[in-house]
Parts: structure tokens; sequence; C-alpha cells
């Protein structure tokens, strides 16, 4: 819902309506972390054995920011190549990334809308990845979780009943 929200975004929307989609989202996105990722890392170690449990605990830590990495590093290079050839007259020869504050009265605007477009496109294009996590999290196996901890289960298996 926040990624519609956000693609919607144009040069001319209002201060007030931004400040509000940025509001918003920050709230959905600081209860959606809070309560879902110490859900996650819980329904990790309660799936593990219990000498696999700091592996299980350092996993969903370790592939969260390797799948952060690897997304500001895709949408990092859509942008610099949609800034590269999109609006090229717009662009500075020589730069890549034009400093915008330099550019005459009309380039400037065309910048500031490439831009805007650009972004607008990114948060689109997000939509997908967001359902395809949102079906992975509902689709997780349904365990019950332990009722005793590493210790107790260790001395069942070597003593059982």
């Amino acid at each position: 819902m926040a990624t519609v929200g956000l693609s919607t975004l144009t040069t001319t929307t209002p201060l007030a309506l931004v400040g509000g989609y940025l509001v918003g989202i920050g709230v959905a996105i600081g209860v959606a972390i809070g309560t879902l990722m110490s859900n996650l890392q819980i329904v990790a170690q309660n799936a593990a054995p219990p000498d696999r449990l700091g592996s299980a605990t350092a996993q969903p830590a370790f592939f969260r920011q390797l799948s952060s990495t690897v997304a500001a590093s895709i949408l990092g290079t859509v942008v610099a190549t949609r800034v590269a050839t999109r609006h090229g007259s717009a662009v500075v020869a020589g730069e890549t990334v034009p400093d915008v504050a330099t550019l005459a009265g009309p380039v400037r605007h065309a910048v500031q809308v490439m831009y805007a477009d650009i972004v607008s496109d990114l948060f689109l294009w997000c939509i997908p990845l967001t359902i395809i996590g949102l079906t992975a999290t509902v689709l997780l196996p349904n365990l019950p979780l332990r009722t005793s901890n590493a210790v107790e289960q260790r001395a069942e298996a070597i003593l059982p009943d």
C-alpha cells in the first residue's frame, strides 16, 4: 500500500500530501518491521534443532542484510542507467549525475521531473516484490512453539522417559 502511494507522487503533488504519505508510511513500516522481524526470528529458532540454534539466529539477519545490499545495488543501477539514458539533453555532458543546483532553470526543472519519474517508477517496480514477500510469509509452515529450552531437549534426547 505504501509503495502504491509513493508511486503516485509527481512534481506537482502538494507538499502536505507528500508529508502525509511519509508519516503514514513511516508508521506502517515501523509497525510492520516491529511485529514481523521478531516473529520471523522466533519462527527460525523454533524450526531449528537445539544444536543449530546459533545458526538459526544468525541466518535471518545475514540474509536480511544481504538482500538489502543486493536490492540497493540493483535499484541504484536502475536509477543511474535511467539518468544516463533518459532525457540525455537535460544531463550535462561528461557528468552521469548532474549537480541540480548549478543547472539553468528549464534544465533544472527537466532534471527534477526526470528524477521524480524514475523514483515513482522504482516504487511501482517494487510492488511485485512486496507481494512475493507477503506470500512467502503467509506460506511459512505453522509449527507449534516449543515448550522446552535447548538444554531440556538435549536431556530428553539423551535420557528418554
